[in-house]
């Protein structure tokens, strides 16, 4: 399960080309203008964006998945033996969780991600930005969070998405290990909360995204 969750983590580099070169080459390149123009909302632009970005979130899952079937086959074949490579052994289960937790992080690294990164014209920034925004934080806030040992639903820390996005890694992950610190009772009511919060944040950030767009200095 550590290269399941290490991959989930690793989906989240994955889109950064992507993303960051969505609103800030159509800027370079003097496209975005007539995109604006156009008859339609701003949020519905933003949407368009992130709806190829969540077809490709769909693609390299599949894929990922895919490649984890292989990787074990190989691994667990007479070469991999005598190659003395540890086995690895793969489930249904194992490989389900496995697209759901990429897929998951993907979604809301795109989604959010886009939203965040409209405004800016520069694609170079945009990758730090995204970096910085997503992928960074992504692994070292709920690490702080840990040490200070947040865990109530109460606490501060789930205004901050990473923290969800962590959490619902785990319960999706390690549903045993992480039944005795269930916030509504089950690990399902649990992993759906923190979904629903992720698309909050991700909804928040488009209308933002969109409100920005309708100010004429972002032309």
């Amino acid at each position: 399960y550590l290269i399941i969750f290490l991959s989930s983590y690793v989906a989240l580099f994955a889109p950064t080309y992507f993303v960051s070169g969505v609103f800030s080459s159509e800027r370079e390149k003097k496209t975005l203008e007539g995109l604006l123009v156009l008859p339609h909302k701003k949020s519905d632009l933003i949407m368009g964006k992130i709806s190829v970005g969540l077809a490709m979130s769909t693609a390299y899952a599949f894929l990922s998945s895919v490649g984890m079937v292989i990787f074990s086959w190989v691994v667990n074949s007479n070469w991999g033996r005598n190659q003395g490579v540890l086995p690895f052994e793969v489930s249904f289960s194992k490989v389900f969780a496995f697209f759901l937790v990429t897929y998951i992080s993907m979604c809301f690294a795109v989604s959010f991600g886009i939203a965040l990164l409209s405004g800016i014209a520069d694609q170079r920034v945009a990758q730090q930005g995204y970096l910085f925004a997503i992928v960074i934080p992504s692994a070292f806030v709920p690490i702080i969070v840990d040490i200070f040992e947040f865990g109530n639903i109460l606490d501060l820390s789930y205004l901050l998405p990473w923290v969800h996005m962590k959490m619902m890694l785990e319960k999706i992950l390690f549903p045993v290990a992480t039944a005795d610190i269930v916030i509504f009772g089950s690990i399902l009511a649990d992993v759906i909360f923190h979904i629903v919060s992720l698309v909050v944040f991700v909804v928040i950030a488009i209308i933002i995204a969109a409100k920005r767009f309708e100010k004429k200095d972002e032309f």
